[in-house]
């Protein structure tokens, strides 16, 4: 009787040890992550302890550009990074390899042209020999040149000039640029602060933005199922938007601190699903061969688009969710 009683004591206080050390074996991963609506997501997944269900312990590294959260991402700081495509694209050639492993959210309306009307702009062709303002080497500085020559205006024909996200207001109500161009939600605010002197102008759907999750090519390789952990948590995520739109909503104003209503716009012009589609590649090619041809290389041979999307991970997780083809 009593070497039962121990028997089952000793059981009691494993199990209790077991219980107390589950926390401190959480893996630790940290991400890269800008603001704005397309971060919606991984912003949901940590306000909802997603992240943790599956056992990580997610550290967030806030940074003002998909471009800067992947030099994170590369220099070892953040060991995933929330990018647009074409940064990645842009950095094809550079080491350490990274890879795409999903795109969370799409977009045609994420990057926007916002003028002054002191500058005298009220329509798009007004926009042909003005000054404008955006981040260089950024999805920005491309969605430009594409909105441009869909404009029938020739990018050779409008004066750029190059400033922090966050300084672009400031060029436009100073008088010193005509328009800015940038994503969400700083053109949100921008337009804000210009008020009626605010003019936001149509984006045309001449890009559609991809956001990604990226990893170092090498770390996945190493350890697969720690990165699978990070999509699953992202597919709950992805589920909590469609399902629960208000709280999503209210997390996303929280967040980007802006009004309900701006962030309830924000919302409704991203596209959040977890996927791998073949228009991801398709752009990312087509943005190498823009930059080859700004360079003057445009004869260059580009790197093979398979090379930057490791399309395991999703397709063991939601294999619906990924259309690419070899």
């Amino acid at each position: 009787m009593r070497r039962r009683l121990r028997l089952a004591l000793g059981l009691a206080t494993a199990l209790l040890l077991a219980a107390i050390t589950v926390p401190s074996q959480a893996a630790t991963i940290s991400i890269a992550v800008p603001s704005g609506p397309v971060a919606l997501p991984l912003l949901v997944a940590v306000e909802q302890r997603l992240f943790q269900a599956e056992g990580l312990d997610v550290v967030r590294i806030p940074c003002n550009s998909g471009k800067a959260c992947l030099a994170a991402l590369r220099s070892g700081a953040a060991e995933l990074a929330a990018s647009a495509e074409f940064a990645v694209a842009m950095t094809a050639a550079q080491t350490p390899a990274v890879t795409v492993l999903a795109s969370i959210g799409e977009s045609t309306a994420q990057i926007k042209l916002i003028a002054s009307r002191r500058a005298g702009v009220r329509e798009s062709r007004d926009m042909a020999g003005k000054r404008i303002a955006t981040v260089a080497g950024t999805s920005a500085e491309y969605f430009l040149d594409r909105w441009l020559t869909y404009q029938g205006i020739d990018p050779d024909r409008v004066k750029l000039g190059f400033a922090e996200p966050g300084a672009l207001g400031d060029l436009v109500q100073q008088g010193k640029a005509a328009a800015a161009v940038v994503w969400e939600p700083e053109a949100a605010r921008i337009e804000e602060r210009l008020g009626a002197d605010a003019v936001r102008l149509p984006s045309a759907h001449v890009y559609t933005q991809h956001f990604c999750i990226v990893a170092q090519a090498r770390a996945v390789e190493r350890d697969r199922p720690r990165f699978e952990k990070v999509l699953r948590a992202l597919l709950r995520a992805q589920r909590f938007i469609a399902e629960s739109p208000n709280e999503a909503q209210a997390i996303l104003a929280a967040n980007l601190k802006v009004s309900a209503a701006v962030a309830q716009r924000l919302m409704a012009e991203q596209d959040y699903r977890l996927a791998l589609h073949t228009s991801l590649p398709a752009t990312m090619l087509s943005q190498i061969r823009w930059q080859l041809g700004q360079d003057g290389k445009a004869t260059e041979p580009v790197p093979s688009m398979q090379q930057l999307i490791d399309a395991r991970p999703l397709q063991s997780l939601a294999p619906g969710s990924v259309t690419l083809t070899r």
